[in-house]
């Protein structure tokens, strides 16, 4: 006669079989969490360099004179109407104007006459080698950012009318 139920090994393989389905499905899980945790970090850095270029844009297209420091890429100068202002890369590591040394720095907007690390935080995460400035009037400005392993490239050039 026969008893009804289950034996010891067939419960074994059911646990068994569970615990790689349960497995499988956290995999899958914890793979989706991860892509939209990285598209958002994405979204969030376009968002912010958009911005970013944006206002810089708008800046240096009613400048009145736009000039490069001499052998740095990464600060503009620019005028409007009476006052001056700067568009810089700083990394709060660096106790003075920057070496360049580091990989990632907030870009920074400022009036000509405020000390270093001081202004408008425009955009962060920044990395070096942002303005070229072509045939004195035509600035192309280079965003690289990178922020919680996500990296994004935006890139515009801007003419002054009132150069």
């Amino acid at each position: 006669m026969k008893k009804a139920g289950f034996t010891f090994v067939e419960l074994i393989i059911v646990l068994a079989m569970l615990l790689v389905l349960t497995g499988a499905v956290f995999f899958v899980y914890l793979t989706s969490f991860r892509a939209w945790s990285t598209g958002q970090d994405r979204l969030e850095l376009r968002t912010e360099l958009s911005q970013a270029l944006e206002q810089m844009t708008m800046d240096l297209s009613d400048a009145n004179s736009v000039y490069l420091e001499s052998g740095n890429d990464n600060s503009l100068y620019f005028s409007q109407a009476s006052a001056g202002y700067r568009l810089y890369l700083y990394n709060a590591d660096d106790p003075a104007p920057p070496s360049y040394n580091q990989s990632v720095y907030s870009l920074l907007k400022s009036g000509v006459a405020e000390s270093y690390g001081a202004g408008v935080t425009l955009a962060t995460g920044v990395t070096p080698s942002v303005f070229t400035l072509t045939d004195g009037q035509t600035v192309s400005i280079d965003l690289n950012a990178i922020r919680n392993g996500s990296s994004v490239h935006m890139r515009t050039k801007v003419r002054p009318r009132n150069l």
